[in-house]
């Protein structure tokens, strides 16, 4: 989340809602689009400017389902390591 204007008058802007900047590859902007839809689907995990976990909605280890209601948690880190090509290798 960015902060935008001065003082005490702040209004916050969350960064997946900008429009990509003008030039930007549609490599990068497919890279930002992904980036932000996991974030979404994660219910919005953040850390803050010291580096501790602030929020953190559900984690890959449980079994609550994502914002989309579509997969369980763990279920969605599984399909990572699937499309990867590196789940077989996990296995032993």
């Amino acid at each position: 989340m960015l902060l935008a204007g001065a003082g005490s008058s702040a209004a916050a802007a969350e960064v997946c809602d900008i429009p990509p900047r003008f030039g930007t590859s549609p490599a990068a902007i497919a890279i930002v689009h992904n980036a932000c839809n996991e974030h979404r689907l994660w219910q919005r995990p953040f850390i803050d400017a010291k580096g501790r976990v602030a929020s953190l909605g559900v984690t890959e280890a449980e079994s609550g389902y994502l914002a989309d209601h579509g997969l369980v948690a763990w279920q969605r880190v599984a399909g990572y390591w699937r499309d990867s090509g590196t789940l077989a290798s996990m296995g032993g």
